[in-house]
């Protein structure tokens, strides 16, 4: 019992330094003046949000499309870029 707590503490702190890490990237995406877009395919039951958190840290583009197909993350991709060109 003892060992299987152990192993989930260490996943834990292995997961929330991940988490950070991918918030540090998103952080200088923009500070260093680049565009991110954040494509959230989870379906809401299981989302824990982060791809949100990702796209707020970063100032980028959201889009939430749970269980979409490639031809609707293909067609809400090249929106955000003719956006992005536009702009």
């Amino acid at each position: 019992m003892f060992s299987s707590n152990l192993f989930q503490s260490e996943l834990t702190i292995d997961f929330v330094l991940m988490k950070d890490e991918i918030l540090e990237v998103a952080a200088k995406i923009y500070k260093a003046g680049m565009s991110l877009l954040v494509i959230d395919t989870e379906n809401k039951f299981v989302s824990t949000g982060f791809a949100k958190e990702i796209a707020r840290v970063a100032q980028g583009k959201y889009y939430y499309l749970p269980n979409a197909s490639d031809a609707v993350v293909s067609m809400a991709t090249r929106e955000a870029l003719s956006a992005l060109k536009s702009s």
